[in-house]
């Protein structure tokens, strides 16, 4: 069984959609590992982590593992961590579900590499955030115009 989906839905974008909908995308060894194996790529622009279905993003390590196996898959869960800080393709997680909960996270941007649920006001950055400042894109389509040489939405422009 194939837990992870990947595929390139535009030039330089690699889509990794986790697949264990039955576990809610907890993670376990194989998932773990095909993850691990698809930051390998060294051809992406950016990369986009999300779900197969809308149902859940991850419900993160699966609790159903014994203890020596949770302990494995967690070190492999910090190696992937690692390997997606130190990517040269921002990562940008593709997270559905409900608009008002996602608000509540109160994340800053654009450092967190979040887009906001908020409109956009006049005199604010790309994706509702705050006002442009010299950073990285806070937004896939603007990493993706930015791989193709186009002027992307002006959050990693300073103001």
């Amino acid at each position: 069984m194939n837990v992870l989906r990947t595929d390139e839905p535009a030039e330089g974008v690699l889509r990794l959609r986790m697949d264990r909908p039955a576990k809610r995308n907890a993670v376990d060894r194989e998932l773990a590992e095909a993850l691990l194996e698809a930051f390998d790529r060294p051809d992406a622009a950016v990369v986009v982590l999300g779900s197969s279905g809308p149902e859940a993003f991850s419900a993160g390590l699966d609790r159903s593992l014994e203890a020596p196996e949770r302990v494995a898959v967690s070190d492999l869960l910090y190696e992937l961590y690692e390997r997606m800080l130190t990517s040269p393709a921002p990562v940008v997680a593709a997270i559905a579900g409900d608009l008002e909960a996602a608000d509540n996270v109160h994340l800053v941007l654009p450092e967190t590499g979040i887009c906001s649920t908020d409109f956009v006001e006049d005199g604010a950055g790309c994706c509702g955030g705050p006002p442009k400042v010299e950073a990285s894109a806070c937004c896939v389509a603007d990493e993706v115009a930015k791989a193709a040489d186009k002027p992307g939405c002006g959050c990693g422009v300073a103001a």
